[in-house]
């Protein structure tokens, strides 16, 4: 079976070997995902609903690397610095997923930067 790596093109991905997406046969896994661009900046500011909104647009981008849309996810893991903004974030969530529901675990968590307010991670079938 083919493997396929999408790495992150951010700064980590010299220090820290991992791929942004991963896709073997037909199963599609991706990395937790935050709103930093390849320069390592975080966009959306301190706004966690625009964050989420360049954080879906870096999954958008891995999916369709690995030949995938929103519609093939299957499960998301939505990883929040403080779980109460998970309000704030649901439109970017629900403007990315449209009529798609996965299962989905929210996660309150401490994040490799103090700016970083919301990350993603994604499993998909490729169909």
């Amino acid at each position: 079976m083919d493997r396929i790596e999408i790495p992150s093109n951010t700064p980590w991905d010299a220090s820290l070997p991992y791929s942004r997406a991963v896709r073997i046969g037909s199963y599609v896994a991706l990395s937790q995902t935050s709103s930093v661009d390849s320069d390592g900046s975080i966009q959306g500011g301190n706004d966690p609903l625009e964050q989420a909104r360049h954080a879906l647009g870096n999954i958008r981008a891995a999916l369709k690397a690995v030949h995938v849309d929103a519609e093939n996810i299957i499960r998301t893991r939505i990883y929040l610095s403080d779980l109460d903004d998970w309000k704030l974030i649901a439109p970017a969530y629900v403007e990315f997923l449209g009529s798609v529901r996965p299962a989905v675990s929210l996660i309150q968590c401490k994040m490799v930067s103090a700016e970083i307010l919301v990350e993603f991670e994604v499993d998909a079938i490729a169909m």
